[in-house]
């Protein structure tokens, strides 16, 4: 069986995601494992196929291992339970006495307060 040297089809996305919760630049990660700035950025635009030993220092570097590389389904749920969901939910808020806010209302009682509301009407204005 031939060693495996290269990861097929990669995902340099997830390498920058993991570089990125460690709050590390490119230039950080060159420094700690003397991968050059090019390499590093080449691997997480998917420019080139990373040899397997690149990767490994990479994960090494971020605290990570080869099975946070992995493609996990996201969580699903299925409309009906979201909606039953939001009705629970809305039933809980008007037995406490809270009702649906309505934007505008909110808008007026901190315009009262003497609260800038500018940005929030003009975030308004757009969904409207």
């Amino acid at each position: 069986m031939d060693k495996i040297t290269h990861v097929s089809y990669f995902n340099g996305v997830v390498l920058r995601n993991l570089r990125k919760r460690q709050r590390l630049t490119i230039s950080d990660v060159y420094q700690l494992t003397g991968i050059s700035r090019a390499q590093i950025s080449n691997v997480e635009n998917g420019k080139v196929d990373p040899r397997m030993s690149t990767v490994a220092r990479l994960l090494t570097c971020y605290g990570a291992s080869f099975s946070d590389l992995e493609r996990r389904a996201p969580a699903s749920i299925g409309l009906w339970n979201l909606m039953d969901q939001a009705s629970e939910a809305s039933q809980i808020l008007a037995s406490s006495g809270l009702e649906p806010s309505d934007p505008l209302e909110r808008l007026n009682r901190k315009s009262e307060l003497g609260i800038d509301t500018t940005a929030e009407i003009e975030a308004l204005a757009t969904r409207l």
